[in-house]
């Protein structure tokens, strides 16, 4: 299982703080990767994928900032989160 957090106004337009998802859910495999992740997402709920193109957001893996390459595996964090400003 994996569990997928959502941050800041990500998590407020999506209305999703977190997930919990099982990769064997998602392919066949046991790895797949965050763009796998995210497609998956975007067809379970297609209106995510306008949210996520018009912001601007990273993504972390056992909180360490990854690309959408990276290969999540069983027990893997993701966060996805916008930039953060400060002052």
């Amino acid at each position: 299982m994996i569990k997928i957090i959502f941050f800041a106004r990500l998590r407020d337009e999506l209305n999703c703080p977190e997930l919990n998802l099982e990769i064997k859910d998602i392919n066949n495999k046991k790895t797949i990767t965050v763009y796998e992740l995210l497609d998956h997402l975007f067809k379970l709920n297609p209106q995510w994928q306008d949210i996520f193109n018009k912001r601007k957001f990273f993504t972390a893996v056992n909180q360490e900032i990854v690309q959408n390459n990276h290969d999540l595996s069983d027990g893997d964090e993701i966060a996805f989160f916008p930039p953060v400003t400060g002052g």
